[in-house]
């Protein structure tokens, strides 16, 4: 087996691995000797690069979740650039509020919901996720105050206060990942998600 070298690049392909092996096995089956094998090298040769196990699976969880972060703020920058009716917005908002409950979404949610739980004994990986989230938060909010200015969203309405509300609906989506029992159409949901931002929308 090769060694790795100290390098952002080897870094990397450890974090991409990582990540590919989490998607499958998670957090509690995740092995470092799965790791090694899949990369060609020695479990030694990981340690050149983090400091432990759960070094490489906090740093893994943080890059999923920067990745999903820059998109999130790529798609609202778009949203805030283009034109477009309130109808529009609905529909747009509707529409990708009533995939949530998509296989993609729930691994997006799991993702999230594993970087939280693993960074919490890690005072700098916390920050980076902690860091993400307000970034996150201040992208909805340029959003939301963008569309108010455009007048296709009302203005009684703090944009900050929505985009917290907004992204609470994303937290309650994990309720319907975990409990199985749950028996509620998407179209119900996609019903009151509808009802709901039409308060917010003018049409």
């Amino acid at each position: 087996m090769s060694e790795l070298p100290p390098n952002q690049t080897q870094r990397e392909q450890i974090i991409e691995a990582t990540l590919e092996i989490l998607q499958t096995e998670g957090p509690v089956n995740f092995r470092l000797q799965a790791l090694a094998d899949k990369l060609g090298v020695t479990i030694p040769a990981l340690y050149r690069h983090f400091k432990d196990r759960n070094d490489i699976v906090r740093s893994a969880y943080v890059e999923s979740f920067t990745r999903e972060t820059e998109a999130a703020a790529a798609l609202a920058q778009y949203l805030t650039e283009v034109e477009f009716s309130g109808e529009t917005l609905l529909h747009l908002m509707v529409e990708q509020l009533s995939q949530l409950n998509s296989e993609n979404y729930k691994r997006q949610r799991l993702t999230r919901m594993e970087a939280l739980a693993t960074t919490t004994q890690d005072e700098a990986s916390k920050k980076q996720v902690t860091d993400l989230l307000h970034k996150m938060h201040l992208t909805a909010t340029a959003a939301y105050d963008s569309w108010q200015r455009r007048g296709v969203f009302r203005r009684e309405f703090n944009p900050a206060a929505f985009s917290i509300v907004s992204r609470s609906l994303l937290a309650g989506m994990i309720v319907w990942d975990m409990d199985e029992s749950l028996d509620v159409p998407v179209e119900d949901v996609r019903q009151v998600i509808e009802h709901i931002l039409r308060q917010f929308i003018i049409i």
